[in-house]
């Protein structure tokens, strides 16, 4: 099929180890196929159960997190974060570095608009030791916002993490907990979990990762929790999907007018994950089809460059098939 070609010609040419493919129409499995090693020492194989750390992918399902409890009338997309009227009040009190970090919403930490930038570098992805909570109430106290919230968007993983706090103040429960209760558990999502550090605390059926620059288990993954921290299968990440794809053949769990708030709403979107060790795409391709690809390794040259090909290469291809494969012939193709 010329999916396998596409993919077989990307893996070879970037070294990719393996690969995971999953392509669904009106919510429903049409393509599911995997390539390669999920560990080229033990030969072990990539399969439609192997695990993947998605890195930034985890940001959809914060975003669904915070949605819902947006939806169930708990805050709102317009609440302050911090300062005396926001919902870390508390946890993070005044003064702050910057006044204007008293005006950041819930609604510019969704959008990346929040006035946060990695200018020095992103304080998520710096050292190991500090937690997030620390990580926090350090930028509060030294950073001054370098554009006036809601005015300028740049992407933020801080600004993520700070959604996963404002989530356990408002439910009082672990991100993680909230997350698997509330979200996952109700689209029968039952393998996704955080991932861990290292190679001693993979999960079952988690992936090795490559990256021949750097060290892909030099990360702490629980403090990424809410911006980059979860691990799953393609099939898993595609039933959560469901949840949010606006096709009316699954029921979304989040109303039609909260998805349009946020890039969640567009006619089409994409959303990369990148880590050294990890590429991963999902996309909603329109009101039919949706795809996602998990690797264990990605192109330090180019960090995005795997992703784009792919991505490309899929949606060019789902946008010109007459047949899918029989659900036989893909289980054929995956021996």
């Amino acid at each position: 099929m010329e999916f396998d070609e596409t993919l077989d010609d990307i893996m070879r040419r970037f070294d990719v180890p393996g690969l995971a493919v999953t392509i669904t129409r009106n919510g429903e499995p049409v393509f599911v196929r995997s390539y390669g090693y999920a560990d080229r020492e033990k030969e072990a194989l990539v399969s439609d159960q192997s695990l993947f750390r998605i890195a930034s992918l985890s940001k959809p399902i914060t975003s669904v997190g915070i949605l819902k409890l947006i939806q169930e009338g708990k805050m709102t997309l317009a609440d302050k974060v911090f300062g005396a009227e926001g919902i870390l009040a508390e946890e993070f009190p005044e003064p702050f570095a910057d006044p204007n970090m008293a005006l950041i919403t819930v609604y510019h930490l969704l959008t990346h608009t929040s006035g946060l930038t990695n200018s020095g570098g992103d304080p998520m992805l710096a050292g190991n030791a500090a937690t997030a909570r620390e990580i926090i109430a350090e930028q509060l106290l030294n950073r001054v916002l370098e554009h006036q919230p809601g005015s300028t968007s740049v992407y933020s993983n801080l600004g993520y993490s700070i959604l996963g706090r404002v989530i356990e103040k408002v439910t009082g429960k672990p991100y993680p907990d909230y997350i698997q209760e509330e979200i996952l558990t109700p689209a029968k999502v039952f393998g996704m979990r955080m991932a861990g550090d290292s190679i001693e605390q993979q999960a079952h059926n988690e992936v090795k990762y490559y990256q021949p620059e750097y060290n892909p288990y030099s990360y702490n993954m629980a403090r990424m929790d809410a911006h980059g921290g979860w691990l799953s299968s393609t099939g898993d990440l595609m039933r959560f999907m469901a949840l949010i794809d606006r096709n009316p053949a699954i029921p979304d769990l989040i109303g039609d007018n909260l998805l349009q708030a946020t890039y969640l709403g567009g006619d089409t979107w994409t959303h990369y994950g990148s880590l050294p060790g990890t590429t991963a795409v999902l996309s909603r391709v329109n009101d039919e089809y949706s795809f996602v690809v998990l690797a264990n390794t990605r192109y330090n040259r180019s960090p995005n460059r795997i992703a784009d090909e792919v991505s490309d290469a899929l949606k060019q291809k789902i946008l010109s098939m007459e047949s899918w494969p029989t659900e036989a012939e893909q289980l054929a193709a995956n021996d």
